[in-house]
């Protein structure tokens, strides 16, 4: 993370256990390096780096709101969360903190851009941030 900090890019990590392996590599995954806890002892100790983590955490998106929410130089995306939970993301890490993420190509992009849609409930503007304003900044894109 020291070595990286420099060139001011998010870092994108994943977040939340679970098993992604199918069967013939199974032995190579690791779920619990997923662990919240590890995520919040990251962040915490690399103040300076600007992390997005996956999923918001996939299943554990609750311990994300609560363990990561307080961090300033945390992001998530929004793959695999419900209406309702991308909602909550928004109250916890503010409008400017969240992502559109589909996890394409292993996710579907129709129903997560519909999940964003209904959660922004006809908010050109909220959507726009979600879809690509709050990415593009991140990033540093187009400044």
């Amino acid at each position: 993370m020291e070595a990286f900090a420099p060139y001011e890019l998010p870092v994108l990590f994943h977040c939340g256990i679970s098993s992604y392996y199918l069967r013939p590599e199974r032995s190579k995954q690791e779920p619990g390096y997923g662990a919240i806890e590890y995520s919040a002892a990251l962040v915490q100790d690399f103040p300076q780096v600007r992390f997005i983590a996956g999923h918001a955490g996939l299943f554990d998106v609750g311990k994300v709101m609560t363990q990561l929410g307080r961090f300033a130089n945390v992001w998530v995306d929004t793959s695999f969360q419900s209406v309702a939970r991308v909602r909550e993301l928004l109250e916890v890490f503010g409008p400017e903190r969240v992502l559109f993420g589909s996890d394409w190509p292993f996710g579907n992009r129709r129903p997560a851009l519909d999940i964003i849609r209904q959660a922004c409930a006809a908010d050109a503007g909220l959507e726009r941030r979600i879809l690509f304003e709050n990415a593009a900044e991140l990033m540093r894109i187009g400044q």
